[in-house]
């Protein structure tokens, strides 16, 4: 059907009025002529309505929650305005990002932190009439950067410092 706000004149094979709710919309406009012999033709089109300003991607601010290796993260990381509603989101350094990935239509970016430190997500989010944006920010994880302990020995005293990392 016609965006809300929308309407189809046939005789005056006018599509008028002042759309209201912004998205895509897909319709068949069909056209008949009679006589001796019907003729019918039909046409789809998809009407794109935006929200009436560009598209925008940003970081949350201040940022967005920082992670720790091996417990669990999810965050919507960023703020998607404008375009045509029907948002498709996708990072920007293929799918995953330090064990981290995004939902492809909510954004969501989730997932266990493999390693500790201080990792650029890059995304980029794409509206149904196909404009896109980009942003990027940094992801600081916490982790322990200290591999391994070297051995003791009984009766010998022992000190190691640890090393963190994010």
């Amino acid at each position: 059907s016609l965006p809300p706000g929308l309407t189809f004149n046939t005789n005056l094979v006018t599509i008028t009025g002042t759309p209201t709710v912004p998205g895509a919309f897909t319709f068949t406009i069909k056209a008949v002529e009679s006589g001796n012999i019907t003729y019918t033709a039909t046409q789809q089109y998809t009407l794109y309505v935006s929200t009436g300003s560009p598209l925008t991607l940003t970081p949350l601010t201040p940022a967005p929650p920082g992670g720790a290796v091996g417990s669990g993260y999810a965050s919507f990381t960023f703020q998607v305005a404008g375009g045509v509603p029907g948002y498709s989101w996708a990072l920007q350094s293929g799918t995953s990002v330090n064990g981290l990935t995004l939902t492809s239509d909510t954004g969501l970016l989730t997932g266990i932190p493999l390693a500790g430190g201080v990792f650029p997500v890059g995304v980029t989010v794409t509206d149904a009439s196909g404009a896109q944006a980009s942003a990027s920010f940094n992801l600081n994880v916490l982790g322990i950067s200290t591999p391994s302990l070297p051995a003791g020995a009984l009766g010998v005293p022992y000190s190691q410092t640890l090393a963190a990392v994010g």
